[in-house]
């Protein structure tokens, strides 16, 4: 897909062990578009997994194992 293409982005995934998950997290930012929304399900994730976009933790809105992230928080 091609970068900024879409509005939302939903990442479901029953794995917790997701190997390499600040590419994949990386790679889904990359196709969002600028105010768009992430939503992901199933992922643990850690402080670490999110710096390199530049989120903090309480920039998110989590709710029984699902997370949301607005690219404006994205680096």
């Amino acid at each position: 897909m091609a970068d900024n293409s879409s509005d939302v982005v939903i990442w479901q995934n029953r794995d917790a062990a997701v190997p390499q998950i600040v590419y994949v997290m990386k790679e889904l930012f990359r196709i969002l578009k600028p105010g768009g929304m992430l939503i992901v399900s199933d992922v643990p994730f850690q402080g670490s997994d999110l710096r390199p976009f530049g989120i903090l933790p309480e920039q998110c809105s989590s709710h029984k194992g699902v997370t949301i992230f607005s690219k404006t928080f994205a680096a």
